[in-house]
């Protein structure tokens, strides 16, 4: 007979009798202490087989492996000596723990979950084999076949194997099926391994931090999602920082009690009003620093995005620019620090610190000093322009060659995608970078111009509650503003579009005014930016533009054209390193766009033959590269500041006869 055979049991609903029938599934653990003595009456023991024939075996209460092939040896079911330990050499004074992972959708295992504690070190995980193209979303809640066996069971949900396997031991006596997320606390299940939750009453226990109640409560915001109807989550009041379930039981707590008291609060989603909670961030803002109407509406949205920017594709970037010192970008960055998700300020940091902190906490990152930054050497320089840009996007990533305790040195991918805002005294920021972001220019207060004190020993009190406020809302924000897709202004250019995007999704959500105002801010802050950043030759062809419409004509002559760009005062033609610019170097500007000079009879000089250009020559190119000049882009920048105009620019119709022009169907 075999193994699953041997250890079926006599009752004819319980699993066990199918993992006899097929092999494989769960079946009773064998081992005499299991369950502290009194055997294993639910199926705790995961019987697999692999593709030579070899017999898997896993304990879902904790007891070793050896431990189970002892106790079928002596049953006489297991003739082969136990296999050695994979994965990992145990070192002196060293503690080690594995845990099989299993696909949610497939069930079958896919990787081991490894545990290191090191005396005096943090403790480390890692995966044997690695997941590959497994995210940690695909794969199944720790121990989740004993809730297949138990469907009318109670399920208490903790962080890590570990914290779930001392909280197992003692689910007979409290009537609960305990599992555990096995994500980490940055990320939550996906719906393939949440979906098995739903019919239960489910208990979430938090780690007693940010990063572990921020993790439970996304977690009950997407099983009410999926429909379950009893969730609850476990306070143990007197829980240290970082304490977990496993804390609470050696601290001696009762468990059965704090099980009992959370079955008693049933949990439900909050309601909040978004409008109201944006008005008063932007007004708190207002408070301590001098902005302008669109630029605290950017900054109100911005900051509710840090909190739920998971659920957007895109993240726009904040660039905090002025022409002198102490025109307030220190003082905003020192209040945005108290409102926004996770902060995480420097005003100097190395690529390397950079990275693992991103890929760690996902902060919202403060970068004061910007131009210092970027002026500290190229080699630097450039790394760091390379995780902004990576780091605008969901999924970019930076790949590094770290140390490994299993294979010594591996390439490693670091998920940099996150918020982040900048601020530097003048133009110091790579193009790439300020192409992603929004720009906010600040300029030193007038006499007539007056703010609170802001006191870096007491911060107002004002500041915190919001934070919670919007902490809070974005856990429920977070699946609606995912599927968001708002009408975008058409004066924005697509890189312009992306950047906003996530921003005019919370203020559609928020309804009010916020969709007018919020497109407003987007017209007046970037929609006139169009122009500003463009390369020499992308200057070079609108000023040629400005020239021709200018003088009317449909031919002009290098040597009448040249001398008319270096008149331009406020384009660089004068000044190119030292030199103006001449006929060689205009000729090669413009050589890159399929434009060259050609021998033309020139109208203003006799017919004579010259060397010049053709306005038709430049039509094709300026159709590409200024689809809308610096005329149109300071009308778009006026209509923002008209609502009316702004209405007839990208309001929608509401045709249901409601009262907002901006309901958005989610």
């Amino acid at each position: 007979m075999s193994i699953a055979q041997e250890l079926a049991c006599s009752k004819p609903s319980c699993a066990c009798l199918q993992t006899a029938r097929i092999g494989t599934g769960p079946t009773h653990c064998p081992v005499p202490s299991h369950g502290k003595g009194r055997g294993d009456s639910t199926p705790s023991l995961s019987l697999d087989m692999t593709g030579d024939g070899k017999e898997l075996l896993y304990c879902h209460v904790g007891c070793s492996q050896a431990d189970v092939i002892d106790a079928l040896t002596q049953r006489g079911l297991w003739n082969s000596p136990a296999p050695k330990a994979v994965g990992h050499k145990k070192k002196a004074n060293e503690q080690s723990r594995d845990w099989p992972a299993f696909h949610a959708t497939t069930g079958r295992p896919v990787s081991t979950h490894f545990r290191i504690d090191k005396p005096g070190k943090p403790k480390e995980f890692f995966w044997k084999p690695r997941l590959g193209d497994i995210r940690a979303t695909d794969l199944a809640l720790y121990r989740y076949e004993i809730l297949q066996l138990r469907p009318e069971a109670v399920v208490v949900v903790v962080e890590g194997e570990s914290c779930c396997d001392a909280l197992a031991n003692l689910e007979l006596e409290l009537g609960v099926v305990a599992v555990a997320t096995i994500t980490g606390a940055s990320t939550i299940p996906g719906d393939a391994a949440l979906q098995i939750l739903a019919g239960h009453t489910v208990l979430l226990w938090a780690d007693n931090d940010e990063p572990g109640y921020r993790h439970m409560a996304k977690i009950a915001q997407r099983l009410h999602d999926l429909g379950a109807s009893k969730i609850s989550m476990v306070d143990w009041p007197d829980a240290p920082v970082g304490g977990d379930a496993a804390d609470a039981i050696s601290a001696g707590a009762d468990i059965g009690q704090l099980i009992g008291q959370a079955l008693a609060r049933p949990w439900a989603p909050q309601q909040f009003d978004l409008a109201d909670l944006l008005n008063r961030t932007a007004n708190t803002i207002r408070r301590f620093v001098i902005l302008n109407d669109h630029q605290l509406d950017a900054i109100a949205l911005w900051v509710a995005h840090t909190h739920a920017f998971e659920a957007a594709q895109c993240t726009p970037y904040i660039y905090i620019n002025s022409a002198e010192k102490r025109s307030g970008k220190t003082r905003l960055i020192e209040v945005l620090v108290r409102l926004v998700a996770k902060p995480y300020s420097s005003a100097h940091v190395t690529p390397g610190v950079l990275v693992r902190r991103l890929a760690m906490d996902r902060p919202t990152v403060f970068l004061d000093e910007i131009d210092a930054l970027f002026k500290s050497g190229r080699e630097n320089m450039e790394y760091i322009r390379g995780i902004l840009n990576a780091g605008y996007c969901q999924g970019g990533t930076i790949s590094f060659n770290i140390p490994d305790s299993v294979e010594g040195w591996a390439p490693k991918e670091f998920d940099v995608f996150s918020p982040k805002a900048f601020a530097g005294i003048g133009n110091r920021l790579p193009d790439t970078v300020e192409d992603r972001s929004i720009r906010i220019e600040m300029r030193r207060r007038t006499p007539n111009e007056q703010c609170e004190r802001f006191r870096l020993r007491k911060s107002p009190a004002v500041l915190k509650p919001i934070h919670d406020e919007l902490y809070v809302w974005a856990t429920g924000a977070i699946p609606l503003l995912i599927d968001a897709s708002p009408d975008l202004p058409s004066e924005l250019s697509d890189r312009a579009a992306d950047v906003w995007e996530a921003l005019l999704s919370i203020a559609d959500l928020a309804g009010g005014d916020w969709p007018e105002r919020a497109r407003a801010a987007a017209l007046a802050l970037s929609a006139a930016v169009i122009v500003e950043d463009a390369s020499l030759g992308v200057m070079v062809l609108r000023d040629i533009k400005s020239i021709f419409d200018a003088a009317g004509k449909d031919t002009m002559a290098t040597a009448e054209l040249v001398p008319a760009l270096v008149a331009m005062e406020e384009s660089p033609w004068g000044d190119l390193r030292g030199k103006s610019i001449d006929n060689r170097r205009l000729a090669r500007e413009l050589r890159q766009y399929g434009i060259r000079p050609r021998d033309l009879k020139i109208p203003d000089s006799d017919n004579k033959v010259q060397k010049g250009y053709r306005r038709e020559d430049f039509v094709d190119a300026w159709g590409r590269y200024i689809p809308a000049d610096a005329t149109n882009a300071t009308n778009a920048t006026d209509a923002a500041l008209e609502p009316e105009k702004v209405a007839a620019v990208a309001a929608v119709a509401d045709k249901s006869g409601g009262d907002s022009a901006w309901q958005m169907t989610l």
